[in-house]
């Protein structure tokens, strides 16, 4: 199970292989939330593909204990074999409350003859629309529960009518009377159950398709053009995931690999059991090292170490300093503070 810690995704070693290409429906992740203040918001799993195709997946909401466990159930088309980033999202039904953790990511394996299907990714405009639709998906399974509690009630009402009957034997029509109508009165109630639980089912059909048609047959307009900003630079051109530049390289010589085209390099694993990637980019017929698009992670390792460099974490020989934002309200207040560069994280977020 993934642990979210303030905002960190920590995903155990064991659950870091996420599937194989292909698989469909046979593999989950759990994610662990204790931080109560969030509880009742929506929660969305929003997907990077290695090959920079987004995606958003449904998470099933349950309560355990002083926790919520967040259920994905992994499909077919969000799948693709390299690294694949998450990140969870929630919103309040009204849209003014809203949160997310950092990317976790995963790796995908490569299946022989695999069956390739991506969701097209959403918009930013439909953000609104998916906000209405979950809302109504929430609302419409707090009505079957409501049903199916109604159910409960009248068969409980209905054991007490034929328990009366049964030691009154002056009012058995009367009391047999009742006990059909109760029963016909369960039966409805029974049909409204199974009719929200239908309509359940049909919303989340709904915005599931509504999802997959992104971009293909439903497209998005700003004054009657195409906005450039929805275009992504990670997939204007192919991407490539492989083991060392000899391989990239490769790739170039053969053709398969072109201009604009980027290619990441795993060069091993953080503390933390993530992959780590350097980043090509083929600029003039060439692959060109490039930190753009780097993780937090990647970025700081690199400043850090700077070939040896005495002082490259530094900037004119003064340092930087990850504090907590209250322990830097403390120190500035008490005079404390030691001459740096100081970078503030909130108090819920682990320091670098």
């Amino acid at each position: 199970m993934i642990t979210v810690k303030g905002k960190i995704l920590d995903i155990p070693p064991g659950e870091k292989l996420l599937a194989m290409e292909g698989d469909n429906l046979t593999e989950f992740r759990q994610f662990k939330i204790t931080r109560r203040s969030i509880f009742g918001l929506s929660y969305k799993l929003d997907i990077k593909k290695s090959d920079g195709i987004l995606g958003i997946a449904d998470l099933e909401k349950t309560e355990d204990g002083d926790a919520i466990i967040l259920t994905w159930k992994i499909r077919e088309g969000q799948l693709h074999q390299g690294a694949l980033a998450v990140q969870l999202r929630a919103f309040a039904p009204g849209g003014v409350e809203k949160w997310s953790s950092k990317d976790g990511v995963f790796e995908v394996g490569r299946s022989i003859n695999a069956v390739s299907a991506f969701p097209s990714p959403l918009p930013s405009e439909f953000s609104e629309m998916e906000q209405r639709v979950t809302a109504a998906k929430n609302d419409t399974l707090a009505a079957r529960d409501e049903a199916v509690q109604s159910v409960e009630d009248i068969g409980s009402i209905a054991d007490h009518i034929d328990e009366v009957a049964g030691g009154v034997e002056e009012t058995a029509i009367e009391v047999g009377g009742l006990a059909d109508e109760v029963k016909d009165n369960k039966d409805i109630a029974v049909i409204a159950a199974e009719s929200a639980e239908y309509n359940a089912g049909m919303a989340s059909s709904t915005y599931t398709q509504m999802q997959q048609d992104m971009g293909s047959r439903v497209a998005t307009l700003v004054n009657g053009k195409h906005d450039p900003d929805q275009v992504n630079y990670a997939v204007i051109g192919e991407q490539f995931t492989v083991n060392s530049k000899a391989e990239l390289d490769a790739l170039l010589a053969s053709g398969r690999a072109g201009a604009e085209d980027i290619g990441y390099v795993l060069t091993g694993y953080n503390i933390d059991g993530d992959p780590l990637y350097d980043r090509y980019t083929v600029i003039s017929d060439v692959w060109v090292r490039s930190a753009k698009d780097a993780s937090y992670a990647e970025q700081a390792a690199y400043a850090l170490q700077a070939g040896g460099a005495a002082n490259s974490n530094k900037v004119g020989n003064i340092p930087f300093l990850p504090i907590h934002e209250s322990d830097f309200d403390t120190g500035q207040a008490a005079g404390t503070l030691q001459p740096g560069v100081y970078v503030i994280f909130s108090d819920d977020e682990v320091l670098p």
